[in-house]
Formats: structure tokens, C-alpha cells, sequence
């Protein structure tokens, strides 16, 4: 376990993978049925957009000030937020007696929402972990919120690998489908917290979504 707490990440990563992912979300957000969106629709995208602007020109000229974290967090809250409430929304359609929306509208929402909650949860992880991806180019010795299979055996950890967006997605990918971790652990209070709550929503999705489903059929 040594080698895990003398893990330095050192070399650059780049925000463009999360970006293009937080636009993915807010595509799929702008494709949801009414009922499902708080408020217009667009308001969610367009800030968005608005705020990865200045963050993908600061990252591409490899600034790092305080103010660009904060607003990166900002616009991670905002799309917490929005997916929280779309799926808090489908929720309550899927246990109405009676919705206003269709049946295809329903499982169309669904598998809107729960492809959102799935990259919500990676963009989550990835600013989580060690404090978000500047801060991973710079501290030493701090544990890692999450155990990856590369950090766990000397004799195979490649010296340059260093997790990067792909990696937490795919932990939340695995995560949302085995309602478990499976080769990455998560290691503090946080993450532990932030995994059960992710699979706990899409259990949830599934399981509503599925009885949904039947009752339609039927």
C-alpha cells in the first residue's frame, strides 16, 4: 500500500473529456419530455455552454487560479441539480396512477435520465477525487478517494499511468449497472457515499422503469 500513498500524479490532464461530456448531458437534457425538466428546458444548457466557454479557453492555456475551480464546481452543482430533479420528476410520473405523459414518453425519459445520472456521477468522481484534476498534478502523499486495479501491484503499475476522465467513467458505467464497484474501490467517506447513492438511484430507475413497463404492457 506504499506505493499508493506515494502516487504523484504529475502530468497534465486535460478538461476537454469532461466538457465534451457536460455538453453530452445537456443535450440529453434538452430531449427530455416536459414534465421531466424544471422549468424551459434550454436555461440548463445554456449556462452550461456559458460556463465551459471560459473554462475550456483557461484550461487550454493551462491556467489554474482558484476562480476556475470555483466555477467548475458551480457548473458541476448545476448539473447535480438538473439531474437530480429530472429524476426526483420521473420518479414521481412512474408512481402516479395516472400520468400525462405516454408510455413511450415514460421509458424514452428514463433511459434519457438514466444515461445522464451515469455521466453526472463521472464528472463527480473525477472532480472528487484528490481534490479535482489540477490539484492531482501537484500533491504527493494524500490517499486517493478511489482504488484503481493499476495502483494496487508494484510489479505491473506502469510509472507515467494516472487515472483520467475515461477511467471515472467507466467506474460510474460499472457502477450503474452492477450496483456494486467492481474493480475500482472506493476508499473515503465520500466516495463510498457518492457510489451507494448512484446505485441506489439507477437501482431505483430500473426497478420503476421495469414495473412501468409491465403495467404498460399489461
Amino acid at each position: 500500500m506504499s506505493i499508493i500513498r506515494n502516487l504523484n500524479f504529475n502530468r497534465r490532464e486535460s478538461r476537454l473529456p469532461a466538457s465534451i461530456a457536460t455538453l453530452v448531458v445537456a443535450l440529453l437534457y434538452t430531449l427530455l419530455p416536459g414534465p421531466l425538466s424544471l422549468g424551459p428546458g434550454v436555461i440548463f444548457p445554456i449556462v452550461a455552454v456559458l460556463a465551459l466557454i471560459p473554462l475550456t479557453i483557461a484550461d487550454g492555456l493551462g491556467r489554474g487560479h482558484p476562480a476556475y475551480r470555483m466555477l467548475a464546481l458551480g457548473l458541476l452543482g448545476l448539473t447535480v441539480t438538473a439531474n437530480g430533479t429530472s429524476i426526483a420528476l420521473l420518479v414521481r410520473e412512474l408512481l402516479a396512477r395516472t400520468s400525462e405523459m405516454s408510455g413511450r414518453e415514460l421509458l424514452l425519459g428514463a433511459l434519457l435520465v438514466w444515461s445522464s445520472n451515469l455521466i453526472v456521477f463521472a464528472l463527480w468522481f473525477w472532480e472528487l477525487d484528490r481534490g479535482g484534476p489540477r490539484a492531482r498534478e501537484h500533491r504527493t502523499g494524500e490517499p486517493p478517494d478511489f482504488l484503481f486495479p493499476q495502483m494496487t501491484d508494484a510489479k505491473e503499475l506502469m510509472p507515467d499511468w494516472q487515472p483520467a476522465f475515461s477511467d471515472y467513467l467507466y467506474t460510474a458505467s460499472t457502477n450503474a449497472t452492477a450496483f456494486s464497484p467492481t474493480d475500482t474501490m472506493p476508499i473515503t467517506g465520500i466516495a463510498k457515499l457518492l457510489m451507494s447513492l448512484q446505485s441506489l438511484s439507477s437501482f431505483v430507475l430500473v426497478v420503476l422503469v421495469t414495473a412501468r413497463a409491465v403495467n404498460i404492457l399489461h
